[in-house]
């Protein structure tokens, strides 16, 4: 399985590229990066744009990462998750991918671990991706390269959302059964988002170490 940590976006509501913000010393893409390999992913790869690319090149090559980048295709340039998970199955073809967002810096191996798990459970479910009671997390899930067609099919049409291609066969996982923080699954859109999650982070581990 290959872990795809997609970082493509243009950030516009987080008023500076997320990927590389800093989080307690590193970027987000590096708090995933570990999370991913503590889990048990033993390749990870990166997916972004070309503006970005050589940005991550360089700082992945400077803090002896093992990260390979894959540009999106050009065809389907800021076409959104959608074409950053194409592009990778194109460069790697005939895998499983978990494929997490980079504006989910505080996502936790053990969550990684059991969506892979699940993944291995569910061979027959195309798509398998975590839920809360709200709304589903379909940048925290595993990918099968069968999806390829119907990815490509959606990006031709101009159907971008995920959602396209997580209609039938897949498998849905909730939040709760992770024995994890109760914020590990947050989406940073906003430097208010990542600003309410720190408040909340505090107050649990002030808590837990009372």
């Amino acid at each position: 399985m290959i872990g795809v940590i997609l970082a493509g976006g243009k950030s516009s509501r987080f008023g500076s590229h997320k990927s590389l913000y800093p989080l307690d010393g590193q970027p987000f893409y590096v708090h995933i990066y570990h999370a991913m390999i503590e889990s048990g992913l033993e390749r990870v790869v990166i997916s972004s744009n070309k503006m970005l690319s050589q940005y991550f090149i360089d700082d992945i090559k400077m803090r002896g990462l093992n990260i390979e980048v894959i540009e999106d295709d050009i065809v389907y340039k800021e076409c959104g998750p959608l074409s950053g998970i194409y592009a990778v199955m194109q460069a790697i073809p005939h895998e499983d991918y978990c494929v997490i967002s980079v504006d989910t810096p505080f996502i936790t191996s053990v969550a990684l671990r059991y969506l892979v798990e699940m993944a291995g459970i569910h061979r027959k479910s195309a798509a398998i991706f975590y839920r809360d009671n709200d709304q589903y997390h379909r940048t925290i899930a595993v990918y099968r390269y069968e999806l390829l067609p119907l990815i490509q099919q959606s990006l031709v049409t101009g159907k971008l959302a995920l959602k396209e291609i997580t209609q039938h066969n897949t498998t849905m996982i909730h939040v709760n059964r992770i024995n994890s923080t109760p914020y590990w699954y947050e989406n940073i859109n906003t430097k208010e988002d990542l600003e309410r999650v720190l408040k909340v982070r505090s107050g649990y581990y002030g808590t837990n170490n009372r």
